[in-house]
C-alpha cells in the first residue's frame, strides 16, 4: 500500500483490491494496443522528456520487479501503465522493462496458441531492443526470468537455461545482486526439471547457490534452492557437499512460506515434492499434492507444463490399474494441454506428447499404437536431448512389455532405462529398476507378479 501512495503521488493511481477481471481487461486493452508492435515502431517515438514521468517509470519499474514475487496480480496493471506510458509520454530505458513484463503477464494469463504466440513476439521485441542500450548488461539481469521463462515455452529450452548463467553473470558484473541470484536460481531448478546436467554436478551448483544465497541475504532465492536441491537430492539418495549448510525441511519451508507470504515458495515447494513423488512412482502421492495445490484457473506458472505432465502419465497409469473414469479424464486434459504446447515447440514437447498419447492407447486397449508411440517418444527424447525423459519413456514401454507377455524387450527397455538413468545421476531410480528386475523380471516369476 505504501508503493502504492508513492504511485499516486506521481499521478498514477492503482486499485487497492485487484481481481481477474480488472487483470483481464487491462490485458485486452494492451493486447490491441501492441497488436502490430515492432522494434522499428518503439524506435520512432519520441524520448520521454517529462520528470515526473520518468519518476513515475523508474518506480514502476522497480516495483515490477518485486510484486511478481510479492503480489503478482499487481504486475500485469504495472506493465500495462508503463507501455501506456510509452506510447503516449514517450520512450526511455524502463519503457522496454514495461514491454518485456507486459509480453509475460500477457503469457501468464493466455491459453489459446495465438496468445501465446503474440507473448512471445511482445516479449522479442524488447529483447531487441536491450541489444542496442547502453546499459545492456543491467536490463538482461533484470528481465531474465520474463525474457527467458517464456522462450522456454517456444526455443529449444537447454539453450534458454544455459543463458540464465550468463545472466547470473550481468547482474553480479552491475552489483544486482537480487537479478543475479534469481538467474542463478532459475539456472539449477531449469537444469532439474530438463535433465540437462548430471545430478551430482547440479548438486553442487545447488550447494553454491544456497551458500551465495544466504551471503547477499536473499531469503526467497535461498528458500527456494533449498526446496529443489531437496527434489535433486530424491533421486541421487545423497546430500555430499552440503557440509556446514543447513537444508531445511519441507516442513520448515511450508512454515516459512506461510507465515512470511511468499507465494513463490510455497509454489516451489509444491513442484519439488511433486518432482520427488512422480519419479519415485508414487502416483497416488501426486495426486494428494496435486489436491492440496489445485492450479490456477486463469494464470500460468513458469513449471505447470511439468506438472500436468506429470499428472497425466499418473493418472493414465492409475486409470489402467483401477478403470475408474476419473483417471481417463485427468489423463486426457494433461495429453491435450501438452499436444498444443506441442504445437509451439516441437522440439520441447513432442517426446513428452507422444509418451502421453502412448499411455493412453495402452489404457485403451489400442496396443499395436501404443508400442509404436512408446518407441517414437523414446527416439524424440534422444533426438532432444532429454535424456531423463528417454529413460522414462524406455521404463515405461519396459512395463508394457512385460504386461503383455514380452519378458525379453521389457527386460532389455528397463536395462536401457536404467543406463540413461545412471547417466543423469539418478541412482535411486537406477536401485529402484534393479531391485525391479532381480524379482520380476523372469518369465516364470512373471505370470504371477504383473507391475
Amino acid at each position: 500500500s505504501n508503493c502504492l501512495s508513492i504511485l499516486s503521488t506521481l499521478g498514477e493511481e492503482f486499485p487497492k483490491d485487484i481481481d481477474n477481471t480488472i487483470v483481464l481487461n487491462e490485458l485486452s486493452i494492451i493486447q490491441a494496443t501492441l497488436k502490430n508492435i515492432t522494434v522499428d515502431q518503439v524506435k520512432q517515438l519520441p524520448l520521454m522528456t517529462c520528470k515526473s514521468k520518468l519518476n513515475a517509470m523508474k518506480f514502476l519499474s522497480m516495483l515490477s520487479i518485486y510484486s511478481v514475487i510479492a503480489k503478482p496480480m499487481l504486475l500485469p496493471l504495472l506493465s500495462c501503465r508503463m507501455v501506456r506510458l510509452m506510447i503516449e509520454d514517450g520512450f526511455c530505458d524502463d519503457s522496454i522493462i514495461g514491454l518485456i513484463t507486459a509480453g509475460w503477464t500477457l503469457y501468464t494469463f493466455s491459453d489459446e496458441i495465438s496468445e501465446i504466440q503474440f507473448s512471445y513476439k511482445v516479449s522479442k521485441v524488447g529483447e531487441s531492443l536491450i541489444r542496442e542500450r547502453p546499459n545492456k548488461n543491467s536490463l538482461i539481469a533484470r528481465t531474465s526470468g520474463y525474457i527467458s521463462w517464456l522462450k522456454a515455452a517456444v526455443e529449444p529450452v537447454q539453450t534458454v537455461i544455459t543463458d540464465f548463467a550468463d545472466h547470473y553473470n550481468c547482474g553480479m558484473l552491475t552489483g544486482d545482486i537480487e537479478s543475479a541470484m534469481l538467474s542463478r536460481w532459475s539456472y539449477c531448478a531449469g537444469s532439474l526439471y530438463v535433465g540437462m546436467i548430471p545430478l551430482r554436478s547440479l548438486s553442487k551448483q545447488f550447494v553454491m547457490c544456497v551458500k551465495q544465497s544466504a551471503k547477499h541475504q536473499q531469503d526467497a532465492v535461498l528458500y527456494a534452492t533449498m526446496s529443489v536441491f531437496h527434489a535433486c537430492m530424491s533421486l541421487t539418495g545423497e546430500s555430499t557437499g552440503t557440509e556446514g549448510v543447513k537444508i531445511k525441511s519441507y516442513k520448515e519451508l511450508d512454515q516459512i512460506g506461510k507465515k512470511n507470504k511468499i507465494g513463490f515458495l510455497g509454489y516451489h515447494n509444491f513442484i519439488s515434492k511433486l518432482f520427488s513423488a512422480f519419479w519415485s512412482r508414487d502416483y497416488i502421492e501426486v495426486f494428494e499434492l496435486s489436491e492440496n495445490y489445485p492450479p490456477s484457473k486463469n494464470r500460468r506458472k513458469i513449471f505447470d507444463d511439468t506438472r500436468f505432465f506429470f499428472e497425466g502419465i499418473a493418472s493414465l497409469c492409475l486409470a489402467r490399474q483401477t478403470h475408474k473414469p476419473k483417471w481417463k479424464t485427468i489423463g486426457l486434459l494433461a495429453m491435450n494441454r501438452i499436444r498444443k504446447m506441442e504445437s509451439i515447440s516441437k522440439w520441447n514437447y513432442e517426446n513428452k506428447s507422444m509418451l502421453l498419447q502412448a499411455e493412453y492407447c495402452y489404457m485403451d486397449g489400442q496396443l499395436e499404437l501404443a508400442e509404436a508411440l512408446y518407441k517414437a517418444s523414446i527416439e524424440s527424447a534422444r533426438q532432444h536431448s532429454f535424456i531423463h525423459e528417454e529413460a522414462l519413456a524406455s521404463e515405461l514401454y519396459g512395463f508394457y512389455c512385460l504386461e503383455n507377455n514380452m519378458v525379453g524387450e521389457g527386460s532389455r527397455q528397463l536395462r536401457i532405462a536404467i543406463e540413461k538413468y545412471k547417466q543423469w545421476g539418478a541412482c535411486r531410480k537406477v536401485d529402484d529398476l534393479k531391485f525391479f528386475i532381480d524379482i520380476h523380471c523372469s518369465t516364470s516369476m512373471w505370470a504371477q507378479n504383473k507391475c
